[in-house]
């Protein structure tokens, strides 16, 4: 699998991780869990972000775009960071690539679907197409969670608590972001 930024790699795999996420076979056949497949799904996700600061009315000025973009950038490395620190600590670093891999990809996946209704909702004036956001969010949650209870073999209080653990980075980093907190000199 191509691990490149080049937009042909990143398509092919998108379409790998629907593809999973439809249940058509194992992470493993989908996904290159490695360090270049961290990196790539990493990068993916920052420039997602990144084009999500530039929908219409999602951020005000230049400054809380790049507030933004930092801020993604630095929860989704803590995150990482520490799901790491954590499997290392109950001795399963070794599925530490075999989870993260796909669950960006699946949390891309997500930003994608999302921006997708979001944009159709704002182009038609249908709002009730948001409607979808619902569907979509339990059937992505699913994935989430089955990813990281079969890629870690932990359980589903444990992959419950990885998803709980990256909404709790993403609370604490746009608190700290918001309210203006800056480390003692």
């Amino acid at each position: 699998m191509d691990t490149s930024l080049q937009l042909s790699a990143i398509i092919a795999q998108m379409r790998r991780t629907f593809e999973y996420m439809l249940g058509k076979g194992p992470a493993e056949t989908y996904f290159s869990m490695n360090s270049a497949g961290l990196w790539q799904a990493l990068y993916i996700s920052w420039i997602c972000a990144a084009i999500l600061g530039v929908f219409p009315g999602a951020i005000p000025d230049w400054q809380a775009y790049l507030l933004f973009i930092l801020t993604s950038i630095t929860s989704s490395l803590l995150y990482a960071l520490l799901v790491f620190r954590v499997l290392e600590r109950m001795e399963r670093g070794a599925v530490f690539l075999p989870f993260m891999v796909p669950y960006i990809w699946m949390n891309i996946i997500q930003v994608v679907i999302f921006a997708i209704i979001f944009l159709t909702a704002t182009a038609t004036g249908l709002l009730a197409i948001q409607l979808l956001y619902i569907p979509l969010a339990i059937w992505l949650l699913y994935w989430l969670i089955k990813v990281a209870k079969d890629q870690t073999k932990l359980g589903t209080l444990a992959a419950v608590g990885f998803l709980a653990g990256r909404v709790l980075v993403d609370i604490v980093l746009g608190w700290a972001a918001g309210s203006g907190f800056s480390m003692p000199s």
